[in-house]
């Protein structure tokens, strides 16, 4: 699956049972474009089983309507919680299956690795990474770039878009 006339768009997910955050990111002619971002979330009053179809549902709609070549994902971090660590690898796998089944290239990065594609630091804090100054950087108008690797600065404080971005630094080879 190549890139179309618009561009590779990569779809980076977030997963968690609550809210399943995205970020859809485009690479057209060496530029890189946030085009789009929000959360999916299903409710706390439901039960689990209709809560995960519910989050199938709307991951099918989301790659309906985006299309992504590929769609990134951040390893799974392990928290003392067994619980809420349960209901994200739950959640992950739902959505890790419908961007599959929509046939989208699969990408994984530990959270270091995506937080060394923005900042350039592997143990970087969330501060470090929203903090980052677009301009100073070199971004130009605070929405694309032409320089990934030290210009991610005007992604939005999301996860998922931030994972998104990875897969233009860290599979330069094979990611057109």
């Amino acid at each position: 699956m190549g890139a179309s006339s618009e561009g590779f768009l990569v779809l980076g997910i977030d997963p968690g049972l609550a809210d399943t955050g995205y970020g859809a990111v485009r690479r057209l002619n060496g530029r890189l474009t946030l085009v789009t971002c929000g959360s999916l979330k299903t409710p706390a009053n439901m039960a689990e089983p209709q809560r995960l179809r519910l989050l199938a549902e709307q991951m099918r709609s989301l790659l309906a309507d985006l299309h992504p070549e590929a769609a990134a994902f951040e390893e799974l971090f392990f928290s003392k919680n067994v619980r809420t660590a349960m209901a994200v690898g739950q959640a992950r796998g739902v959505a890790l299956l419908s961007a599959v089944e929509a046939g989208a290239i699969i990408h994984e990065y530990t959270p270091n690795q995506v937080k060394l594609s923005v900042t350039g630091y592997g143990a970087a804090t969330k501060g470090q990474i929203c903090g980052c100054d677009a301009t100073s950087a070199g971004c130009t108008a605070g929405v694309t770039s032409t320089k990934p690797q030290s210009c991610l600065c005007w992604l939005p404080n999301n996860s998922a878009a931030t994972a998104a971005a990875t897969p233009f630094i860290w599979d330069c080879d094979s990611t057109p």
